[in-house]
């Protein structure tokens, strides 16, 4: 008899055991597929059979497995190999050798995914910053720029949330440019969507005739106007195209040697003439601009069903994710007669409040390592050259800092990129009203993750009692922190102030048992050297909802304040507050409604003080409605200087003119509150 889980053969027809009749035959049905860039990493989720990782060193064919379900997924950061992505095991750093631990990471969300071919938008990383990542989520376009940690929306396509975000596409050239295909939920239309400014501004992109319901996208990395698409659920003679010109015309490349085929993966090999590798339910194809279509299955099975074609330039291979009969590895047919070099670094800028942090760099040129090098040169930079792949740089001073690589393949062919990046100093607030409803973490805000595990998050799922659509979240159900510490940390100042007080949201169910988390509030004032402990909560104590072994998602009512005085800490230019989270693989803790300001004796809880419009423009006139008549109003800058200052009338307050682009607050005293507004000059 023959089952999902092999061949078994009986001689009393299975009044006893079964023998198990696979040995030697072997096959996995990859729903999903990822791979390494500059390390030699795969993952995938398979059918039955949860997800499996390989990483070189845990020798040829041994792969680690990793757990879950049958998800189509599985995706590899770029510039951190080991670093992969799960919908249904979230984040997991691969361990570097095969016995040692497994660590996890939060992964704030996950994309559309489906175990039909050409149906998933998979992760799509920004070309020179590994912790930028795009994905699609129904009908929308969300951005991370945290390696996963959290996501902001970047664009809703249309109004139906049905109409999936399929593909994603970003020039390697000129990352401003991208390319989003959408299925739609009935019909056989699909819509191609183009950018050029980064997403801020989309432009529908005419598609050539046939059945555009799925689309898989391949793009050159030296020209952000030459495209490839290929419609999986095409006709004969409709099934493959090419513009040069950034989709306003298509030439048909389609080729009778595809007849019947459906097209599951397309991929252009960088650095050839254009070469084309299409994956289908039966076999591999190939062409280039001087030979057309012809099969391409040296050393594959008969019959063999694509469902993911990934190059491997390191060494100069390609891989294929089959359904039903593993990973397959081959030679790339044409190997790439130039190098293309590629910078990537953990971050494009970054914010200074206390220590500058290094850059960390990365190789990510479509090159064979066999025989090459690397020469990086940073003017201004320590140290200001390196002959490594990967070397990390400190620049000591504010501004912009460039970064120039030259590759070299064996062949001596070589090529140069540059990239700046950007160092500022943090221009602290003495005002903190956070809501998380921005993006996240918030400008200046930073976490300190211990033990590189999980890490504070945003969330969707509820808001401080009922009256907002997000908070920030630890979620302690899905991840085991043993005990350690993960923070997130707010910088401000307090000089000039003397009364202060910290408000917060906060909202917790006890999981019962050994399984209890605990909340700690600290404060540092030279630079997290050392931390003063204002806040201590775990159990019972923290709970705001009765104890449950479920997924705690609290409601409306099951939020409670609190309120800690910070005036011992006035007068000072560096503060940080830490909310810490001690985690025992318990349950979900949200954090929300952050108010952190001065002379704030007579404060109430604030639940219906309403500001807006907001943002206004320089001079507007906002509408203050929940306060009385009469309270006093000052408005503030960043940097606590009051630029204008009146009472309420009418519910009405002008704002000072010549006001530019940013966040400001709104100080609001009356009889029974003082409280700030944060509000945004557009």
């Amino acid at each position: 008899i023959t089952t999902d889980g092999g061949v078994y053969h009986s001689t009393d027809f299975f009044n006893s055991d079964p023998t198990f009749m696979m040995d030697g035959v072997n096959g996995s049905d990859f729903w999903g597929f990822g791979s390494g860039w500059n390390e030699d990493v795969l993952v995938g989720g398979l059918y039955h059979n949860g997800n499996l990782a390989y990483y070189e060193n845990y020798g040829n064919g041994t792969f680690l497995e990793l757990g879950g379900g049958e998800a189509p997924t599985g995706y590899v950061n770029p510039g951190n190999n080991r670093k992969t992505y799960f919908s249904d095991i979230s984040g997991k750093y691969l361990p570097l050798n095969l016995n040692d631990p497994i660590l996890n990471f939060s992964n704030g969300m996950s994309p559309n995914e489906s175990y039909w071919a050409a149906e998933s938008s998979e992760m799509e990383f920004h070309p020179n910053c590994y912790s930028i990542a795009f994905i699609g989520k129904d009908h929308k376009l969300w951005k991370t720029t945290d390696g996963g940690g959290s996501y902001s929306l970047v664009n809703t396509f249309g109004t139906s949330a049905n109409v999936f975000v399929n593909q994603i596409e970003i020039s390697s050239s000129n990352p401003d440019v991208m390319y989003v295909h959408q299925r739609p939920s009935s019909g056989s239309l699909g819509y191609l969507w183009k950018t050029l400014n980064g997403g801020f501004s989309w432009d529908p992109v005419t598609l050539p005739a046939g059945n555009s319901r799925r689309a898989l996208l391949a793009i050159n990395p030296e020209n952000e106007n030459e495209l490839w698409m290929a419609y999986p659920s095409g006709a004969n003679g409709n099934k493959v195209f090419h513009t040069i010109n950034g989709g306003s015309s298509w030439t048909n490349i389609t080729s009778t040697a595809l007849n019947g085929e459906t097209i599951h993966s397309l991929v252009y090999v960088a650095g050839t003439n254009g070469g084309l590798y299409a994956g289908t339910d039966k076999a591999v194809y190939y062409q280039n601009n001087t030979t057309s279509w012809s099969i391409d299955n040296s050393g594959l099975p008969t019959f063999s069903s694509t469902n993911i074609l990934r190059p491997f330039y390191r060494d100069g291979k390609l891989r294929m994710a089959s359904y039903g009969k593993g990973i397959w590895e081959t030679p790339l047919h044409d190997q790439p007669t130039q190098p293309i070099c590629r910078i990537m670094v953990d971050k494009l800028a970054q914010t200074v409040f206390c220590e500058t942090d290094s850059f960390y760099y990365e190789d990510h040129s479509f090159l064979n390592h066999q025989g090459a090098t690397w020469q990086w040169s940073f003017p201004t930079g320590s140290p200001s050259t390196s002959t490594d792949r990967n070397p990390s740089v400190y620049f000591a001073n504010p501004g912009s800092h460039l970064a120039v690589l030259t590759v070299t393949d064996q062949n001596g062919n070589t090529d140069q990129d540059s990239l700046y990046v950007t160092v500022n100093n943090l221009s602290t607030p003495q005002f903190i009203d956070e809501n998380f409803e921005a993006e996240f973490l918030p400008t200046g805000w930073f976490q300190t993750n211990y033990d590189n595990n999980a890490q504070w998050e945003s969330t969707s799922d509820a808001g401080g009692y009922g009256n907002s659509s997000q908070s920030a979240l630890f979620k302690n159900y899905d991840y085991d922190s043993q005990g350690t510490d993960d923070d997130m940390n707010i910088p401000f100042n307090t000089l000039n102030m003397s009364s202060i007080t910290m408000m917060f949201d906060v909202a917790y169910a006890e999981y019962g048992g050994q399984y209890s988390d605990t909340l700690e509030v600290l404060v540092s004032t030279d630079c997290g050297a050392t931390f003063a402990s204002m806040f201590l909560k775990g159990g019972g104590t923290l709970g705001t909802a009765p104890n449950s072994s479920d997924y705690f998602i609290p409601t409306a009512t099951q939020w409670r304040t609190e309120a800690i005085d910070l005036s011992s800490f006035a007068n000072n230019n560096k503060v940080i507050v830490a909310f810490r989270n001690h985690g025992h693989w318990g349950n979900n803790i949200y954090v929300d409604n952050i108010n952190i300001t001065s002379d704030l004796g007579l404060v109430q809880q604030e639940k219906s003080v309403s500001v807006y419009p907001n943002p206004i423009v320089s001079g507007g006139i906002l509408n203050i409605q929940g306060i009385e008549n009469g309270a006093k109003l000052q408005f503030i800058d960043f940097n606590g200087k009051v630029l204008s200052q009146g009472i309420l009338e009418n519910e009405n307050y002008k704002l000072p003119t010549n006001l530019a682009s940013g966040i400001y607050w709104l100080n609001i005293q009356s009889d029974t509150q003082i409280l700030n507004k944060k509000i945004v000059i557009k």
